[in-house]
Order: C-alpha cells, then sequence, then structure tokens
C-alpha cells in the first residue's frame, strides 16, 4: 500500500510539472490562440496604465459628442441635400474599432456633421480625406475628388454647394471686425444710411432745425472714439450753442430714479436724420449705457432747450446694437428675442410718427444673423413640427441632429404667434410660440426650447 501510495504521489506531480512546462492539448480550434490574444490585450492595457505609454494605434477612444456638438458648435456643418456616405465607425462612443466598416449611412438633407478630428478643431479646414461625425455617433466618409481648378468635392459638389454653416461666414464676420478708413468728413442728408464701419473725424447735419425758413448747422468733430465737440450753428442769427452743455432729460424717464435721466445727443454711423408728414426733422440715435444696456433716442426740436427727446423701442442688453436701420425706402427696427438665442438680428418694418416714435409695427419679426455672430441651431431630440404642403399644415417630427433655419416670429389674427422655419430641403415648417412678459424662458409647442434645440447662444 505504502508503494502504491508513492507511485500516486509521483503522478501528480508529473502532471503538474507538464502543465507549467505549457504542453497543453485541445481539440477546440482557435481556442489556444483566443487565449493568447486576450493575454496579450491585458498586458498592453496594464502597461499602459502603469507606465504612461500610449495604447497601440488600433486602440480607439471613447468620444464624448456632447464635446463636440456642444462646446464646439461653432465648426458644425450641415448637409444642404441628402448624401450617402460610406461607414467608418458605427459607434465612436465605444472602444470597437471599426465597427460596421462594410455598411452604408443614408443622410437626408439638413444632417448636422462635426469634422472627425482628434479633437475638436478651432478653425474648420476641408481636406479630402477628412471624416465626419454625425450626432447619433457614426463616423462617416462622403465620396471626395479634386476638381480642374484644385477645388476639393464632396459627392461631386463644392463645399459651398453640399455644406451650409459657420464656415460660410468667416470672411463676412472677419470684414465686419475690421473698420474701414477714416472719414475726415461726411454731410447726413435726411434718411441716408451712413457706412457703419467708418470713423467720421467730422459730421455735418444741414436742415431747418428750428422751423425758421433758414438752413442750420448741427456738427459734431471727433478727435478719437471717446472724446468730441458737437455745436449747433443758428442760420439766422450765426449764434453758436454748444450741445454737450444742454441738460436733455427725456420726457417718458422716470423722475423718482435714483439713476441719472439726462443724455447727449451723439453722432455716429448708427444715427439716422428722419423728417415727419409736417416736415420737421429728428434724429434717431443709439446711446450706449455699459450694465443698463442700449437705448435708442428720438431727438427733435424744442423751442426752450433747442433740443428734446424721448426713449423708443425696448433696450438692448449688448453693446454695439444698432436697434434700427433704413433700406430701401423702408425703416426697420431691431427688436430683441430670446427664440433661439439672443444673438440674432430682427428685423420688423415699421413707420415713423409724427413725434418721431415707431408706429405700425408689422406682425412679423424676420430674422437674420448678427454680423458678428455664427452658430447653427439643430434638434437634440425628436421634435413634432407641422409642415406646409403648400394649401396647408400638417404635423410631422424632425429627427435628432437636423438643422433648423428660422426665418420670422409672426402673430396671426386670432393673437396666436408662430415661430416660422425654413429646413435644409426648402421646406417651410412651424411651431406655436408663446414666452412670457420678458421674452423668457421661449416655449415652442408648449415645450422649454432648450429641451429641443442645441446650438443656441446666448450673450450680452
Amino acid at each position: 500500500m505504502k508503494n502504491k501510495a508513492l507511485c500516486v504521489l509521483f503522478c501528480i506531480m508529473l502532471l503538474l510539472m507538464v502543465s507549467a512546462c505549457g504542453v497543453k492539448k485541445t481539440t477546440v480550434s482557435g481556442q489556444t490562440t483566443e487565449m493568447v490574444e486576450s493575454t496579450q490585450s491585458t498586458q498592453v492595457a496594464s502597461s499602459a496604465e502603469t507606465t504612461g505609454k500610449k495604447p497601440a494605434d488600433d486602440v480607439v477612444n471613447a468620444i464624448d459628442l456632447a464635446d463636440w456638438f456642444g462646446n464646439n458648435s461653432s465648426n458644425i456643418v450641415y448637409l444642404k441635400d441628402a448624401v450617402t456616405g460610406a461607414v467608418v465607425d458605427a459607434d465612436v462612443t465605444n472602444t470597437i474599432p471599426g465597427e460596421g466598416a462594410d455598411e452604408t449611412a443614408a443622410l437626408p438633407a439638413g444632417t448636422i456633421l462635426y469634422p472627425a478630428n482628434p479633437d475638436p478643431v478651432d478653425i474648420l479646414i476641408f481636406t479630402e480625406d477628412m471624416d465626419f461625425i454625425t450626432y447619433q455617433g457614426v463616423r462617416i466618409h462622403i465620396n471626395t475628388a479634386i476638381s480642374s481648378d484644385g477645388s476639393i468635392l464632396f459627392d461631386g459638389k463644392l463645399t459651398t454647394d453640399i455644406f451650409g454653416g459657420a464656415f460660410e461666414r468667416i470672411d463676412e464676420v472677419a470684414a465686419n471686425y475690421q473698420q474701414t478708413e477714416d472719414v475726415d468728413e461726411i454731410v447726413m442728408k435726411p434718411w441716408e444710411a451712413l457706412d457703419p464701419h467708418a470713423f467720421y473725424k467730422k459730421i455735418i447735419i444741414r436742415i431747418d432745425w428750428n422751423q425758421d425758413g433758414m438752413e442750420d448747422e448741427i456738427c459734431q468733430t471727433n478727435d478719437d472714439t471717446v472724446s468730441n465737440t458737437l455745436t449747433f450753428t443758428d442760420g439766422k442769427t450765426g449764434n453758436v450753442t454748444d450741445l454737450n452743455a444742454l441738460v436733455i432729460v427725456p420726457e417718458n424717464e422716470n423722475p423718482d430714479t435714483d439713476v441719472d435721466d439726462t443724455v447727449n445727443l451723439k453722432l455716429d454711423s448708427t444715427s439716422l436724420v428722419v423728417q415727419n408728414s409736417k416736415g420737421e426733422y429728428g434724429i434717431l440715435s443709439p446711446i450706449y449705457y455699459g450694465d443698463r444696456g442700449c437705448y435708442c433716442y428720438a431727438f427733435r426740436y424744442d423751442s426752450d432747450n433747442l433740443i428734446a427727446c424721448k426713449r423708443i423701442g425696448e433696450p438692448y442688453s449688448y453693446q454695439n446694437a444698432q436697434p434700427f436701420s433704413y433700406q430701401d425706402g423702408q425703416l426697420y427696427w431691431h427688436p430683441y428675442t430670446n427664440c433661439l438665442g439672443n444673438l440674432w438680428v430682427m428685423n420688423q418694418a415699421i413707420d415713423l410718427a409724427d413725434d418721431f416714435t415707431f408706429t405700425n409695427l408689422s406682425k412679423s419679426e424676420y430674422y437674420g444673423q448678427a454680423p458678428y455672430v455664427t452658430f447653427v441651431v439643430f434638434t437634440k431630440t425628436t421634435v413634432d413640427i407641422d409642415i406646409s404642403n403648400g394649401s396647408g399644415y400638417e404635423a410631422s417630427t424632425l429627427a435628432p441632429g437636423i438643422v433648423i433655419l428660422p426665418d420670422r416670429i409672426e402673430t396671426q389674427e386670432d393673437g396666436t404667434t408662430y415661430l416660422y422655419v425654413t429646413l435644409a430641403d426648402g421646406h417651410e415648417g412651424r411651431f406655436t410660440y408663446t414666452a412670457d412678459e420678458t421674452g423668457y424662458p421661449v416655449y415652442l409647442n408648449g415645450i422649454d426650447q432648450l429641451e429641443l434645440f442645441a446650438g443656441m447662444s446666448f450673450g450680452g
């Protein structure tokens, strides 16, 4: 029995030695290979974690789409036409490289895309080998080619023919930030708009201000962007009045406020000389008060103080605002809106009353892009929308990641207000619009706009 026990013990030890030497057989094909690959992957991950070395090139890091589409929306583009792209990775938010690479993706017009660089880019540059990320996290490649003149073509089209977005306005925005050369002198005429980028060293207005049958002169000299002199020369008597020394209190200011309500007439490229139906002259001009915002004033002749004024329109909260403009024989007010961001330029046709205030405001407020702002507004969830069919509106939906192009806010005869938008395919859609007296928060179809759309810019 003793010898038998020793024999069994020896056999066990022998088996352990064989196992340690790696002499293992299997009849399951590929099992050994799979075990080795698993071990190697674990070793690479462990090495990278302990030594700080970069993982192998085929290891894909997950991408936070919120960072791409939420924090860097200025580089988002959208498709103007439907496109079929080749899938590079069906899900960039996980670590499976090349998932679904043999598939294709049908992208409808309006689909928003972000350039698939290693990190969100500061400046969008189109290249022949670039890929894009969809809002759903699919990395796709659109067929590219080079035209005879060296331009990059996507799906056979030029970039501005296939893509829309902020990049289209880069040169325009840069031009608006630049000031033109100084102008030595300008004579303002009634209803004549000045160059908004020019700095005028001397601004002259020659009109019969006091309605005595003689032409008077208002002259402002600008030594720099801060200091200036402003005088009135009476055409009949030749008397000169320092207008900056006048104490002008707007007719509709609150006399009980602790804030200094006095204002001074200031002329610049945003000022406009106007004339009412009686032939009397006035001057519309915005004045910026820092934290108090930008206010628009209408200045007119006053027999006692030479100049009287009243505040017109609603105040603006941001600097360099131009509350009104005159284009092609029409006066426009630019009302403030928080709908889809508050940096849009809104255009509302108005008339000028005889007291130089605005009247007959149109029921429609049209959207326009501010000269210094670029952004793309898009759905971040499934959104209900009514789409025009030519004879009426039909209920429909927009998928997440679809751009909308705001057109106007319009109030109907029954008091219902709609936000009208244009889709990338040319169809018109609309949402019911509601807001409280302050204009915020904004609800579209009864839902807070922040729950429906992304890419909106708010600032002040």
